[in-house]
């Protein structure tokens, strides 16, 4: 292969990667779209955060679980 057959090559790979990427993310964005607003977005039905469990230690020193 000589280096204009690379260089086309690369662009063509770089391109395709980039259009699959656009691909994906405009999929999901897609899907988030067609889901009812409440499984959405977080609201305090169904986003409730975690118990403090005094039990757990806590994850940095001097830190609290809480």
């Amino acid at each position: 292969m000589n280096i204009k057959t690379r260089r086309r090559l690369a662009i063509f790979v770089t391109c395709a990667a980039t259009l699959a990427l656009y691909g994906t993310a405009a999929y999901r964005v897609e899907q988030a779209r067609q889901l009812p607003r409440e499984y959405a977005s977080c609201n305090f039905e169904r986003c409730i955060p975690p118990q403090c469990d005094p039990e757990r230690p806590a994850l940095r020193r001097g830190q609290s679980s809480c």
